[in-house]
């Protein structure tokens, strides 16, 4: 995660960053680059006094941008199909209980991910298409592993914060957040954390 480096020496020693920064003086007289995210592939621009650019091509960065995480997911077909089962319950489950769900947005990688998109309804399988049918798709994966691990995100209620603030509902105990949860479908509004770029 990059907010600021407080020495030239550590932005030499990280081979992604060029070596064409803004530099400025924090209190204590550290030197300071600021840098902010202007695109997806992360071609940084300066945000502090001297118009000097840091690039990085083809790096992805998890980034906090005011009060905002962005966590990049490079993620292959493969790995997003089995999000369910996979480590980034652990963080996702971590951002819940901690609140800062609400602040984070989940960026997927869109040429990693290959059509068709299939997703499972109560009316039998779709193939998901049009220019949001990757974004979709990884939705509907999230919308699995929720379903699939509802213990897991009822968690002995830590994360009841959350799931009354995208519902509306106060839930008693898993068994209702469970069955909410098998009411909602890929595209709920709630999801909208996920985006696929």
């Amino acid at each position: 995660m990059i907010k600021s480096i407080h020495d030239r020496r550590e932005l030499q020693t990280r081979p992604a960053l060029s070596r064409r920064m803004t530099v400025q003086r924090d209190e204590a007289g550290f030197l300071k680059y600021r840098i902010a995210v202007t695109n997806f592939d992360n071609t940084f621009a300066s945000v502090a006094s001297e118009a000097e650019d840091v690039t990085c091509t083809l790096c992805k960065f998890d980034v906090i941008a005011g009060d905002v995480r962005y966590e990049f997911k490079s993620y292959i077909q493969t790995t997003v199909n089995n999000i369910a089962n996979g480590s980034i319950k652990n963080q996702h489950r971590a951002y819940i209980e901690t609140g800062t769900l609400v602040n984070t947005r989940y960026i997927f990688e869109k040429l990693k991910l290959n059509p068709p998109f299939i997703v499972q309804t109560p009316q039998g399988p779709v193939t998901l298409t049009g220019n949001n049918a990757a974004e979709l798709y990884v939705r509907s994966k999230f919308l699995e592993m929720y379903q699939t691990n509802a213990s897991y995100f009822w968690n002995n209620s830590s994360t009841t914060g959350w799931w009354q603030s995208v519902s509306g509902i106060n839930f008693a105990d898993e068994d209702a957040l469970l069955t909410w949860l098998n009411t909602q479908t890929y595209d709920s509004a709630w999801l909208n954390f996920i985006k696929v770029q």
